[in-house]
């Protein structure tokens, strides 16, 4: 994205491509300058929206921007080729702010204790895996989505052993992998056709 310098100021210029043909560039390193327009009167700020360097005066500009975009690519190609693994800062804080329905730890207390440890779907047991570290540990999924039970009209508070279910965290995160949720039959189902 070249830049033109106005009010002592960088300007962006937006350039707009297939993605297949694009290749981004940091906003630190896009340090291309474009000229300003001239008319015959008098020198001018900026192009037009689209530039299509196709005027004869525009001969050496053009050829410095494609100089300029094969060094890009060049760069780039270079850094893939000799870069096996790819790093990304990762260490930015941000703060987000959610809205949260908070849960009942004794409904999953008592899921937990009436249902057991081991997951209902799969019947994996942490604890019997792991060991000590696994021990006490297992989700707890609510079959229906608390956000839609609680808007039913005879609602009055989340059965822990009707509503609530244990699970892995595999076959809870499956469950989740569309909206509405699938439902613990439909993963149990499909678990039974997968042969190990």
């Amino acid at each position: 994205m070249p830049n033109r310098f106005y009010d002592n100021q960088y300007i962006d210029y937006n350039l707009i491509c297939s993605v297949d043909k694009g290749y981004k560039i940091s906003g630190a390193e896009r340090s291309y300058f474009l000229p300003r327009a001239t008319t015959k009167l008098k020198p001018r700020y900026g192009r037009h929206q689209v530039w299509y360097a196709n005027q004869l005066k525009d001969k050496e500009e053009r050829e410095k921007a494609i100089d300029y975009v094969i060094d890009c690519i060049a760069e780039v190609n270079r850094f893939n080729s000799t870069n096996d693994e790819h790093k990304y800062d990762e260490s930015k804080r941000g703060t987000t702010t959610l809205d949260v329905m908070k849960r009942s730890r004794k409904d999953r207390q008592d899921c937990i204790d009436y249902h057991g440890k081991a997951c209902k779907i799969c019947g994996f047991d942490f604890e019997k895996t792991y060991g000590d570290i696994g021990k006490e540990f297992i989700e707890v999924h609510h079959i229906e989505s608390i956000t839609i039970l609680s808007r039913h009209d005879k609602y009055v508070g989340t059965d822990p052993i009707k509503d609530l279910i244990p699970l892995c965290s595999n076959c809870h995160s499956m469950l989740h992998r569309k909206r509405p949720a699938y439902t613990p039959e439909n993963i149990k189902s499909n678990l039974k056709k997968q042969s190990w």
